[in-house]
């Protein structure tokens, strides 16, 4: 029926409005490895946090209310996330075109850091798994060393990647 399709639709639109134009993934994209990378990704992500030292402060599955103002971040579902991931985050950082685990390595640096960064990493260090959390490494102690507000985070960041060397190295 035509009444239906036109109602879903609509609400489509409102609901690009209100939280941003995503990307529609097709079935040939590489998706697999995209969801992989993802649920790892949240594992180090969490749910909601409003740490004042936080420079992206409010955060719900590392979505972070300086990055999408528009955004209701207490309301952000999973699947919003997972959205907003793919479009703004797995694309742009060329992790869809790298192989398993460099397309993780390289998602995950994106959303921890930025997808300037994570590019930037790759262009200077190669796609080696490895060697681009080693690149990510330095890059975490460099910036602690020049803004020392942050070191509260530096555990947790190098927790982050001593995790993804572990699967790495787990892999066969």
């Amino acid at each position: 029926m035509v009444i239906p399709s036109l109602i879903k639709s609509f609400f489509d639109q409102v609901k690009k409005e209100l939280l941003g134009n995503y990307n529609i993934v097709e079935a040939d994209d590489n998706y697999s490895d995209f969801l992989k990378a993802f649920d790892i990704t949240m594992k180090f992500e969490g749910g909601y946090v409003n740490n004042p030292k936080d420079p992206g402060g409010e955060t719900k599955f590392g979505i972070s209310k300086k990055s999408y103002p528009k955004v209701s971040i207490k309301d952000l579902t999973i699947d919003d996330a997972r959205k907003i991931y793919h479009s703004d985050y797995w694309i742009p950082s060329g992790a869809e075109e790298l192989p398993w685990p460099s397309n993780l390595v390289q998602f995950d640096c994106a959303v921890n850091c930025g997808v300037g960064t994570a590019n930037k990493f790759i262009k200077e260090v190669g796609s080696d798994a490895l060697t681009l959390i080693e690149r990510r490494e330095s890059y975490y102690n460099r910036l602690v060393a020049n803004k020392p507000g942050l070191k509260v985070f530096l555990k947790g960041w190098m927790s982050r990647t001593g995790k993804l060397k572990e699967i790495i190295n787990s892999l066969p």
